[in-house]
């Protein structure tokens, strides 16, 4: 069952609930992991290369409370790791960070879709990568700085 840290009221969507949400996330990101996470995944990348699986990465929608008070820094790293795996051609990036697309009542709490949110977005992740034909022109992923 889904935690009730964040009942879906409106004040998930506030910046006092996107800040509780980072800071649960601040908890539990160790900085002291992050160096077997970056091996861990290079090392999936290459069995995926191995047997020509192609691999996207993606960066799902948060709703715009949660990258107003995001990290720049942290979000220039991931963006930089991830950068170096996909500039190669071996991996493609969509980021979806920002989906102005997506209304508030397709958010459960600050980072994560309701079921209808979340069926929406995967059509329009599905349209993105060619899956399908898109539901509307506003499919594709957003370019996002979080740079201040």
């Amino acid at each position: 069952p889904r935690s009730t840290l964040f009942p879906y009221t409106t004040l998930f969507r506030s910046l006092s609930g996107a800040k509780s949400q980072l800071a649960i996330h601040h908890r539990i990101m160790k900085p002291e992991n992050e160096k077997g996470n970056v091996e861990y995944m290079d090392h999936m990348l290459s069995l995926l290369r191995e047997r020509h699986v192609k691999v996207d990465f993606v960066t799902v929608p948060v709703w715009p409370a949660y990258t107003e008070l995001a990290s720049a820094d942290c979000w220039k790293e991931s963006l930089r790791l991830v950068a170096e795996r996909t500039n190669n051609g071996a991996a493609n990036y969509y980021c979806f960070l920002t989906m102005p697309e997506l209304q508030k009542d397709e958010f459960y709490d600050v980072d994560h879709l309701t079921k209808v949110g979340a069926a929406r977005f995967t059509k329009m992740l599905d349209g993105a990568l060619g899956f399908t034909k898109s539901e509307s022109a506003v499919t594709q992923p957003n370019p996002i700085s979080l740079a201040r």
